[in-house]
């Protein structure tokens, strides 16, 4: 019997999926088989890697990503939006004050 584990992407506890790196670069996490077969990523993943573009500048391929991501956390594009933008403001703040 595989042991339960909380999908990066979704939440969801499950023994059916396993750790795989994101394709947004060498970053592993553990996905379930649903998340891993249709290309799903890690909200705050997502957030971090796209949070100094602007949404019309992110290909298709990521709007669908992210979107499917916000859907499954409840969250609108627009909340996707202000978390990039509070991402940014968070990493402004520890530059002005590493310590």
């Amino acid at each position: 019997m595989n042991k339960l584990r909380k999908c990066s992407c979704c939440g969801k506890m499950t023994g059916d999926g396993g750790v795989l790196c994101t394709s947004l670069g060498a970053l592993s996490f553990y996905y379930c088989k649903k998340c891993a077969e249709t290309g799903q990523e890690p909200y705050n993943v997502l957030v971090s890697y796209f949070a100094n573009t602007k949404w019309d500048d992110i290909l298709p391929y990521w709007q669908n990503i992210i979107k499917e991501s916000c859907r499954l956390h409840c969250k609108t594009v627009e909340q996707f939006e202000q978390d990039c933008i509070d991402f940014m403001e968070n990493c402004k703040h520890w530059s002005e004050n590493p310590w």
